[in-house]
């Protein structure tokens, strides 16, 4: 399968100076991968430390390629949180109350709107930020109020206070918004900067550990890091999804079975005895 890369240039030998910063470029979807290809690479590098150092990649080249990996990890992820972040977990809060407040109004008689009323599940999600703060800042005390009753529709103690500190996040984050989109978009640069030349150097350290072992088995320690698949992740959400719509469904039908005794228990004791 052919693939893109990027144009060639011109070959760059590190130096011992400080850590390079280069040109701001898009940052790259992976990141992370980025940090931890380089960190393979040093550490084969440093355990090869002589047969590397013939082909450039001395000991202090390779401690300015730590100080860079280093620098790498400091910017990324750093600054606060990002409101799509923010809006995010908060709407999975919002919707894990809605789907545990929906269960408790429901039963085998019917649905109750007087408690949909008072549990505010019988109005639309909200579509907007605003709409999203307000709605989210009334859920609170009525998370409060309905604990117990929630937590037995698998709305649990932590999911209830992640709720509330989510909606304080998202509120946050909502009043800083222009601030912190200027501060973020600078941050975004650094990063961008930082991964380019960390890009660079490990590229450099890289070829240095082929061409000393261009006819050895230790070759392959200086091969790219594998990029962590999302596939054992994705299933793993979808296996908890299926237990959690399990454990509903067996409250509710749980409940159902008790309401429907109790209902016939009070049939029973009104009937006159013969």
């Amino acid at each position: 399968m052919p693939t893109t890369r990027a144009p060639k240039t011109s070959p760059t030998v590190a130096t011992a100076e400080a850590p390079v910063v280069v040109a701001a470029e898009a940052p790259r979807k992976h990141f992370c991968f980025d940090i931890l290809d380089a960190e393979k690479i040093l550490r084969a590098a440093r355990s090869n430390a002589p047969a590397v150092a013939k082909k450039g990649a001395t000991a202090p080249v390779l401690d300015r390629f730590a100080a860079q990996i280093e620098l790498a990890k400091q910017l990324d992820g750093a600054g606060h949180v990002s409101l799509d972040a923010a809006r995010s977990g908060l709407k999975d809060l919002v919707g894990d109350y809605r789907d545990a407040a929906g269960l408790a109004c429901d039963s085998l008689d019917g649905f109750d709107h007087k408690l949909a009323k008072r549990l505010l599940v019988d109005v639309p999600f909200p579509r907007d930020d605003a709409s999203l703060a307000r709605y989210a800042g009334k859920l609170v005390p009525l998370v409060a109020k309905h604990s117990a009753r929630l937590a037995d529709y698998d709305l649990a103690l932590d999911q209830q206070q992640a709720l509330a500190e989510a909606t304080g996040e998202f509120g946050k984050a909502l009043k800083a918004r222009p601030a912190i989109d200027a501060e973020q978009k600078k941050k975004s640069q650094e990063r961008a900067a930082a991964l380019l030349a960390l890009r660079r150097m490990t590229s450099f350290v890289r070829r240095a550990g082929r061409v000393a072992f261009k006819r050895n088995a230790k070759r392959a320690a200086f091969d790219r890091a594998e990029r962590p698949t999302t596939r054992a992740s994705r299933a793993q959400v979808t296996a908890e999804k299926t237990a959690r719509a399990a454990a509903r469904a067996t409250a509710k039908a749980t409940a159902a079975q008790e309401k429907a005794a109790a209902q016939t228990a009070r049939r029973a004791a009104r009937q006159p005895a013969r």
